[in-house]
């Protein structure tokens, strides 16, 4: 999703968007640095959000778009295999996690502000966790989303 497309036409939620160049240029491009990530180096995975409206623009840019449904059928293992080829190809020095909790199913993660049934299993999310850690050229991760009730 664009800002331009935010039901709170404002910045919330579109952090992606906005580091991979997409909005306000008061936003995306501080110092003249846009995009601060190429999109075609950025790995989404997890949404559950299947609206082809809603997906179209992650769907049009060249982020590895990988939702729920599709990474079930695609599996773990070979998604993440797609992202330590990409990783290698492009030469990355590193790698950063950007982990939203509400990717989660919600019976595991009821605390978020965007609360949709289905989601992550735990045994899922430590499956790609344990390959990402495993790499040596993770640099960092950070949650998000956690609203405590």
């Amino acid at each position: 999703m664009i800002p331009e497309c935010s039901h709170t036409h404002g910045a919330a939620g579109m952090d992606l968007a906005i580091v991979c160049g997409y909005g306000h240029d008061n936003l995306t491009n501080i110092d003249n640095l846009s995009p601060y990530f190429e999109a075609q180096n950025v790995f989404c995975v997890g949404n559950r959000e299947y609206d082809e409206e809603y997906e179209k623009p992650i769907r049009g840019s060249e982020i590895h778009y990988f939702p729920l449904n599709e990474l079930r059928k695609i599996g773990i293992q070979n998604v993440i295999n797609q992202f330590f080829a990409i990783l290698s190809k492009n030469q990355l020095d590193g790698f950063f996690i950007h982990f939203d909790v509400d990717v989660l199913d919600d019976t595991l993660m009821p605390a978020v502000d965007s609360r949709q049934c289905g989601g992550l299993s735990y045994a899922e999310l430590k499956e790609i966790l344990t390959l990402l850690f495993n790499h040596d050229k993770i640099s960092g991760m950070e949650i998000t989303i956690l609203t405590p009730i």
